[in-house]
């Protein structure tokens, strides 16, 4: 019984310990839509990721005025204000995070620039909704690879199917059992495209289910 109860202590040190340096994602910031408008903080990314593919699929481009939100529709067109200072940027969404807590948005370099917050790296912001994109207004379909506890597990699943297909991302929710993080590809443009997709995974013994786009 003591060296079972020695295991147990060990193995609950070992979590905890490891989960310091898993990189969690905050939970998704209430919706923001055409009726309404939100405040918060931003900051921004640069040329650590300049070049690489964003979650739209697209490369990045620091220079490029884009931003990366938690659950906004990929191609999604927002302004945002500087509230400390009071100049705006319009910009289109292209990217999944922050992936820190107490953001509600990542700007690109260039966008960051545009309104005067390079040198203090976070500011706050309004966010206001100007368009939404075309495809998410006709919809399509997601489809979902994976949910999972850990974001370090997550995050491996999407480096995975980033070699097959593209865009991938994580998007995090809650419930009443805690905070899970979901993988995600698409939008597709149809249910066959999606079929095929789920197909190509079912061989890596990846289960998957197609949904409709949110």
């Amino acid at each position: 019984m003591a060296i079972k109860l020695f295991v147990i202590s060990i193995l609950s040190l070992c979590l905890v310990s490891c989960g310091i340096l898993y990189r969690h994602v905050p939970a998704p910031p209430s919706p923001l839509s055409f009726e309404n408008e939100m405040e918060g903080y931003a900051s921004w990314y640069g040329k650590e990721y300049h070049g690489r593919k964003t979650s739209s699929g697209e490369i990045y481009d620091m220079y490029a005025f884009t931003a990366a939100h938690r659950t906004l529709p990929l191609g999604s067109e927002i302004r945002v204000t500087n509230l400390e200072n009071g100049k705006e940027v319009d910009v289109r969404i292209n990217d999944r995070g922050p992936f820190v807590e107490n953001r509600i948005i990542d700007l690109s370099y260039g966008s960051a620039k545009r309104i005067d917050m390079v040198n203090a790296g976070v500011a706050k912001v309004r966010l206001s909704f100007l368009k939404q994109p075309a495809a998410a207004v006709t919809s399509g379909y997601i489809i979902q690879a994976g949910s999972f506890l850990l974001y370090e597990n997550a995050l491996r699943l999407k480096g995975d199917l980033e070699k097959m297909c593209s865009p991938v991302y994580i998007e995090t929710f809650e419930t009443n059992t805690g905070k899970y993080h979901r993988v995600r590809i698409g939008p597709v443009k149809d249910k066959d495209s999606g079929l095929e997709i789920i197909s190509k995974l079912k061989k890596r013994n990846i289960h998957s289910y197609l949904i409709g786009a949110d």
